[in-house]
């Protein structure tokens, strides 16, 4: 069996759906930043709403950690992890984005770095060669007034396969919690790869990612993985869902789908009316 929709979901893990993000085709989105670039479309109003109601469950007085996970390949994790720290910042926040999904490294890659860049990050702060986080951070502007700072992996990302489970690592997520209201963790697939797990006991809570066409076998297994962990599961956001503006649009947005369509209309209005060359002799 796979998913076809976001009850399918709900009847495998039992959790609060967190967002439905339509497929970002169904607007013709150019950007995989859709808070940050396409502020009025459906996409980012439904990725909003997932971190408003994220943004109730927070602790108060103190900073979270919270891991974007999926269970396997190609659901959207990263795209959605990026997109919330982005809408955290929007709320005024303090926010940062780690990415800790080694393999890939594709938050680095969203936020304008290179693939595997070689600027310092996690990877120095646990090998001494930075005390500060201050010092390794990227910062990245959402808009004239809000902004977020991202961790990149760092200049020895290989060595952090091994260092997820260090005490080192733990006293800096500590101390995270102190500078930061809300820390978006990139968590790499948790069934692909072994890393994954000690680094889920890092977090204060996980959200799930899951998309159409997923095998539901994988998300019992995922449950199964983030059970015998210990983190809680704070809910899911059904990812490539289809584009329904009822229940992503504020009244901002459905005006300005509602413009787009007239002036569709208008355009295809005008262009129906336009005169026809005459091949009379008189023309």
């Amino acid at each position: 069996r796979t998913i076809e929709s976001a009850d399918d979901v709900m009847d495998a893990l039992e959790l609060p759906l967190l967002g439905e993000v339509p497929d970002f085709r169904h607007e013709r989105l150019r950007t995989q930043l859709p808070v940050v670039e396409g502020s009025r479309s459906f996409a980012s109003e439904a990725i909003n709403i997932a971190a408003s109601t994220l943004a109730v469950g927070l602790p108060t007085g103190r900073g979270a950690v919270v891991g974007v996970i999926s269970a396997g390949v190609g659901d959207g994790k990263t795209t959605i992890a990026s997109n919330l720290a982005a809408a955290f910042a929007r709320q005024h926040r303090r926010v940062l984005a780690v990415d800790a999904d080694l393999e890939g490294q594709v938050m680095s890659l969203l936020f304008g770095f290179g693939p595997n860049p070689t600027s310092p990050g996690l990877s120095d702060l646990l090998s001494g060669d930075h005390a500060d986080p201050a010092e390794v951070v990227q910062r990245f502007r959402v808009s004239d007034t809000d902004q977020f700072d991202l961790l990149l992996p760092g200049s020895e990302a290989d060595s952090l396969r091994s260092r997820f489970d260090s005490v080192e690592i733990s006293d800096l997520f500590t101390d995270l919690r102190d500078d930061y209201d809300v820390v978006v963790v990139d968590v790499p697939p948790v069934l692909n790869v072994a890393y994954a797990t000690p680094l889920l006991r890092l977090l204060d809570g996980v959200v799930i990612v899951a998309t159409p066409g997923a095998p539901t076998e994988s998300l019992g297994e995922l449950q199964k993985r983030i059970d015998f962990v210990g983190v809680k599961a704070l809910g899911f956001i059904y990812n490539r869902g289809p584009l329904r503006p009822e229940r992503t649009a504020s009244i901002a947005a459905q005006h300005y789908e509602s413009r787009r369509s007239r002036r569709r209309r208008e355009r295809r209005s005008d262009e129906g009316s336009a005169p026809v060359a005459s091949t009379s002799k008189d023309a």
